[in-house]
């Protein structure tokens, strides 16, 4: 089964995950958009210019710009209860609006947003986000599509010119395929060895290094379901990167992988359906 698809964490009560130097503590009780706003002016003090409306409260979260960033590195919503708790539209905009804003935090120099809700919400938060979900496949510019990654035979392959990382079909398990992206990393850049920090890092190399990199593999590595049903779902993301990313990502795989990575992407799209 198809484990949490959301980049939220869902914790123990009273544990924020990792460090961050400022909590945003969102407690259960909140049921109307203007107390969540206050809430949450009264813990990041809004810029002059908030319109006091979803399309603000979107612009602001995407990049906490009015925050100084030299004593704000890292922010943590928590979610000690569930906001909206008979408004599922309205539930459903904020996850939408906190999904965005994590993703913005990992392409832009600002505060780095991490989210958490309680263990005992999660099937809320689910079954909150399912419209979304279904949705994002339609409307959302991430393409659920094979047509999104390059098939090249072998020889093709071997005329790839530029930054890439080579991933290899003898890779076993999450932690050998994830060494072939840290491998590539400078001994001075550290991230968290997970897909996230994977993420994060090919973010900032493009930026700061390289035109263009590519994940170039030789075939598909030796993952359990779960694992690939990530890693795949990772690449996706990857392309829809190419949005906001002025450099080149290229996914590549051997011709031969085209089928098998089309059903992968046909499950993770039933998967995000069902919200399960």
């Amino acid at each position: 089964m198809y484990r949490n698809p959301l980049p939220f964490a869902f914790v123990s009560a009273g544990d924020f995950g990792a460090a961050s130097d400022v909590v945003v503590n969102v407690p259960a009780g909140i049921e109307s958009v203007s107390d969540l706003f206050r809430l949450y002016n009264e813990q990041l003090r809004w810029p002059g210019y908030f319109g006091w409306n979803w399309n603000a409260f979107d612009e602001c979260m995407r990049t906490l710009e009015w925050i100084d960033t030299q004593l704000v590195k890292s922010v943590c919503i928590y979610h000690s209860g569930v906001p909206f708790s008979n408004d599922d539209e309205a539930l459903g905009t904020y996850i939408d609006i906190l999904l965005g804003a994590v993703d913005a935090s990992m392409a832009l120099n600002g505060p780095r947003i991490s989210v958490s809700f309680l263990d005992n919400d999660m099937q809320r938060i689910l079954s909150a986000t399912s419209v979304i979900y279904s949705k994002s496949i339609k409307s959302r510019s991430r393409p659920y599509d094979v047509d999104a990654f390059t098939f090249n035979s072998s020889d093709q392959l071997d005329e790839i010119v530029g930054l890439f990382v080579s991933v290899s079909k003898d890779k076993r398990g999450r932690d050998e395929v994830l060494q072939c992206f840290y491998d590539r990393i400078p001994v001075q850049m550290e991230y968290e060895k997970n897909w996230s920090g994977v993420m994060q890092w090919i973010v900032e190399v493009n930026y700061r290094v390289a035109e263009c990199i590519y994940v170039v593999h030789d075939g598909l590595p030796n993952l359990d379901e779960v694992d690939m049903k990530y890693y795949i779902d990772m690449l996706l993301e990857l392309i829809e990167g190419r949005a906001w990313s002025p450099i080149g990502i290229n996914i590549v795989f051997p011709v031969e992988c085209r089928e098998a990575v089309n059903a992968i992407i046909w499950g993770i799209k039933q998967d995000l359906l069902r919200c399960v």
